[in-house]
This record gives structure tokens, C-alpha cells and sequence, in this order.
């Protein structure tokens, strides 16, 4: 076979399992998970970026309550990763993400590339801020074999990204890194996004023309307010905290995310997907594989909570993640019995 016939073949393997690993299921029909469909992990506890309606960009002291700034250990990881080999069928996904920049870690393509060769998963995904994503980085991802890059933009000039991010990257720079890893992608998909806060009068049109030839998707989020420390009013006018990223109005009374998802934190605790604040910690993949601590009680009893009332966790009980992210058919509103009995 020819060189563009082992791209064309790569390629629709590369669709084929995008479209595996994205396919949704009733989440109400299946919850509890034997095996969780994505596992989140942050290889970097830190951010290059002060983003205004990110978590980081609150002041020292605050930011340091939330989480430590280091590294997820090398060894420690491929435990982890080793581990989900006893869930006996792959997870969905792996992304790589969390509460920092992943491509601050020195050994991010190592992680991307012994993930991808674990078949442990059928999936793995990267978000980055793109500042980082140099000619090298790109290469090295590639040749890893990651098969979704998704980038969050701040802005379509230097000015916003400055005024936004707190960065002096250049707007003509995070382009040009983006443009190289399009054209040298092989079998990664690239995802860009912005969100809606970042946009001026007029702009989402400048943003499509802008990174539709620069990606396979692109699309606009919209601010939500995760962070409670933040005033979100201060960065979109008129903002009022009401539900807008579609799907189901008023949002879940449980949080789906709790029965589909686990995260990695840097320092190899295990927790729900959480944003700024961590409502519990599973456990440790220092001391147990990813398979034993979603089959743990703690996880049981942290699921319980959510269907008779998360506001009994008080990190739960205020937040806003199961009223603006929340899908239709992972909604579990009227299930709350049925699982609660599969629970037992």
C-alpha cells in the first residue's frame, strides 16, 4: 500500500474509533459503570495561564487551597495506566487535562504514547492552551499517537489573549503552532474552541473563518460559572448564570458526571471529575489500580449521596457543574430509585 493509501486507511481507523469512543448511551439505563467511560488525568498541577474565568486566575492564596503545584509522577502514572487493564473491557477515554496545562509535564508525549499502547482505552484526548505547542511538542504528540488534540483559544488577537489570560503570547504565534499540527497531524483530529466571553461583537464569524482551515471542528462554549469565587457579571455583560450550553433545562438533580467518569489528580489521588474544588478523594493509584477504587465503597457511597441530595456534600451542594453540563441522555432525574437499587 501507498503512502496516501496508509493515511486514508489510518485515517478512517482513526474515525472509527472516534466514533466508538464518542457513541453515548442512556447513562439512567447502565448506571452503576463496571468500568467507567473516561478517566481524566492532570499530569501538571500548574497553568502558564491566568485565565479570568478559570480557577487560576484567583489570588496565591486561594489558588493554593485548591491544589498543589506539581508534576504527576512518570512511574506512578504507567501504574495507573497498567492498572485499567482489570476492568476487562477499554474505557472510552483518556484525557489528558485537569487543573493545569498538560504540556508543562516534560514527559507528556511519553504519557500520550504509553497510553495509546496500552490498550487500556479506545480513545485519548489532550486539551491544551496551544502556547506550548511548539514545532517539537507537535511532532512528539504525533508520533505518539494522540488521536484528538482539542485547544481552547482566548482571544483572536494578542490584546484579548493579554486582557483574558493574563499571557504576553502572541495571537500570530498561537496560530502558526496550530497550523503546523493540522498539516502534520497523520491521524489526530483537532478540536478548537473559545469561549463566548473571549469573543467581541461580531467575532464568532471571524473566529470559523479564522480556524476552519485550521482544524476538523471548531465551535464556541459558553461561559458558565464554575468558579465561585469569581464574578462572572464582571466578565459578560448582562450574564445571569442562566442555563445556555443546550441540553436539558435546569440541569440533573444528581451529578452524571460522578457515575461516568474518575480523575487522576497530579499527585496520584483519585477523585470525581470536579472543577475547582474536590467534593472527595477515592482513593490513591499509589495504593489501589483505577479498577479497585471504582469498585470501592467510597465511590458506592459518594454516588448514594449524589441521587438522595449532593447538597449533603458541601463542595456539591454548591455547585453549579449538574446545572449547565449536563446532557439528555445522561440526565438521571426520575432514576434516582432504580439506581440507588442497582447500587445495592
Amino acid at each position: 500500500m501507498d503512502l496516501a493509501g496508509r493515511q486514508s486507511a489510518g485515517g478512517a481507523e482513526m474515525k472509527e474509533r472516534e466514533r466508538e469512543a464518542a457513541r453515548r448511551m442512556a447513562l439512567p439505563e447502565l448506571a452503576p459503570l463496571a468500568t467507567p467511560f473516561s478517566l481524566q488525568i492532570t499530569p501538571a498541577g500548574q497553568c502558564n495561564f491566568r485565565c479570568l474565568y478559570c480557577w487560576q486566575s484567583l489570588p496565591g492564596e486561594a489558588l493554593a487551597r485548591k491544589f498543589k503545584k506539581q508534576m504527576l509522577d512518570f512511574e506512578l502514572f504507567t501504574r495507573a495506566i497498567d492498572g485499567c487493564a482489570g476492568f476487562g473491557e477499554p474505557l472510552r477515554m483518556i484525557l489528558f487535562a485537569g487543573l493545569g496545562e498538560p504540556l508543562m509535564h516534560p514527559r507528556i508525549d511519553r504519557m500520550v504514547a504509553y497510553a495509546r499502547q496500552s490498550g487500556v482505552t479506545l480513545r485519548v484526548d489532550l486539551l491544551t492552551n496551544a502556547s506550548l505547542l511548539t514545532r517539537e511538542m507537535s511532532d512528539r504528540l504525533i508520533e505518539a499517537g494522540l488521536d484528538r488534540l482539542r485547544i481552547s483559544i482566548q482571544g483572536l488577537t494578542t490584546d484579548k489573549y493579554k486582557k483574558i489570560c493574563g499571557s504576553d503570547i502572541s495571537f500570530e504565534q498561537i496560530l502558526e503552532n496550530i497550523a503546523y499540527f493540522y498539516r502534520q497531524r497523520k491521524n489526530t483530529s483537532v478540536y478548537v474552541k473559545i469561549i463566548d466571553c473571549a469573543l467581541g461583537d461580531g467575532e464568532e464569524a471571524r473566529f470559523r473563518e479564522i480556524f476552519s482551515p485550521i482544524s476538523d471542528e471548531c465551535a464556541v462554549e459558553y461561559l458558565s460559572p464554575f468558579v465561585r469565587e469569581i464574578d462572572y457579571s464582571t466578565l459578560q455583560e448582562g450574564f445571569r448564570g442562566t442555563f445556555r450550553n443546550g441540553g436539558v433545562p435546569g440541569g440533573s438533580r444528581a451529578c452524571p458526571l460522578t457515575f461516568y467518569m474518575v480523575s487522576i489528580l497530579a499527585d496520584g489521588r483519585v477523585a470525581p471529575w470536579c472543577t475547582a474544588d474536590i467534593a472527595t478523594i477515592y482513593g490513591d493509584v499509589g495504593e489501589k489500580t483505577i479498577p479497585e477504587i471504582w469498585r470501592s465503597e467510597a465511590v458506592r457511597e459518594f454516588q448514594r449521596m449524589q441521587l438522595t441530595g449532593r447538597a449533603q456534600n458541601p463542595v456539591c451542594g454548591r455547585c453549579f457543574v449538574p446545572e449547565y453540563n449536563v446532557r439528555q441522555g445522561d440526565c438521571l432525574n426520575g432514576y434516582e430509585e432504580e439506581i440507588l437499587a442497582r447500587l445495592e
